[in-house]
């Protein structure tokens, strides 16, 4: 008896040709994991959010006038506390003393000594960017740590991008071990958890080592696209827990691979644009709290569309189908998403100009 070919949509058909041909599609996926691991060292990150200002904003007009007709030099604030006024005029005659440093303010005024703490306004003879400022400025702190109570704040040597980088690192690690722990506890074999993890991992190199077909990204592309992808992986993860604990679905994936879940993708893309990247541009130098505002946001998101799935007869019935049942209102649905997402994406685009303009660089 012959074998029967695969029935069903497109989808399923898509399925069945990449499990008969799948020796072929393991060898490309390797091919483009080495490629990709190789391609990230060949990205270019820019560190100068200001770059990405649109020239007609007020903001960038206010940079090039600034950046074209002055010169910012580096300059420091330094604070020395628990030492008497006679110290601290000592150590103003040191600090003057180093090579790079044009002068440093101080004085018996409450605005540089109170409290026996003083504060020295340190000028630099080099632009902040420059190696003979950020010199200057560790013989400061070569000068006075481990000898006195000292805290230095500077522009000068500051690389937002590593704060940025560490921070992501910290989101990274705990979201890993929430994700292993529910998926050890949710999954019906142990060996599911490295494969799951194994696919992440694979899916945030691709990304990673094809971003230099963008040419220069922003440094906050470079860190935050990993995240997004990890906080996919994340409410996977707890939605599989809870769909496991209390619903009792025909599909262990929740919904079918349909017109609809790739408009819901679309739409989980433009609330997290609405919601994550606004408040970011307000401060960016501060991203856990987006993140984690998103993150829930698109957990109650997906919590919402799994129990009308459960739940709600049109959603369970026409929306929750194999293509190419009832793909007309699939269609209209997914092209509502498409609204959704452009408009959603815009307003978050309007309002991080917005919010950035405001932001004091």
């Amino acid at each position: 008896m012959e074998n029967e070919k695969p029935k069903g949509g497109g989808m399923e058909k898509l399925a069945s040709f990449i499990v008969d041909k799948r020796n072929l599609f393991f060898l490309l996926y390797i091919f483009a994991l080495i490629f990709s691991a190789i391609a990230t060292g060949w990205v270019k990150v820019e560190d100068d959010i200001t770059t990405y200002l649109p020239d007609t904003t007020e903001t960038r007009q206010g940079l090039t006038v600034m950046n074209d007709n002055f010169v910012t030099y580096g300059t420091a604030n330094v604070m020395v506390s628990n030492i008497t006024y006679d110290t601290a005029l000592d150590i103003q005659s040191r600090l003057e003393d180093i090579e790079g440093v044009t002068t440093v303010e101080f004085d018996d005024t409450d605005e540089h000594y109170t409290n026996a703490s003083a504060l020295f306004s340190v000028s630099f003879d080099a632009e902040v960017g420059d190696e003979r400022a950020e010199n200057a400025l560790q013989e400061i702190r070569d000068e006075l740590e481990g000898s006195y109570d000292t805290s230095i704040y500077s522009e000068v040597g500051y690389d937002s991008s590593a704060d940025l980088q560490s921070e992501m690192l910290v989101i990274v690690i705990i979201a890993a071990i929430i994700i292993v722990v529910v998926l050890t506890l949710t999954s019906r074999s142990y060996a599911e958890v490295p494969v799951l993890l194994m696919t992440f991992g694979a899916a945030a190199l691709l990304n990673m080592g094809t971003n230099f077909l963008c040419g220069t990204i922003s440094f906050i592309s470079n860190s935050v696209t990993v995240i997004l992808q990890l906080a996919l992986v994340l409410l996977c993860a707890l939605f599989s827990a809870v769909k496991t604990a209390f619903l009792d679905m025909p599909n262990a994936a929740g919904m079918e691979a349909n017109a609809v879940l790739a408009a819901n993708g679309l739409v989980m893309l433009g609330i997290f644009n609405a919601v994550f990247f606004p408040p970011y541009f307000r401060e960016p130098e501060k991203i856990g709290k987006p993140f984690v505002i998103g993150a829930v946001a698109l957990f109650l998101f997906v919590a919402a569309v799994t129990a009308c799935c459960f739940a709600v007869p049109f959603v369970r019935d026409v929306l929750d189908t194999p293509d190419p049942e009832h793909f007309g209102a699939k269609l209209i649905y997914l092209a509502a998403a498409a609204l959704i997402y452009a408009a959603l994406t815009s307003f978050s685009a309007l309002r991080s100009m917005k919010n950035f303009e405001k932001t004091d660089l």
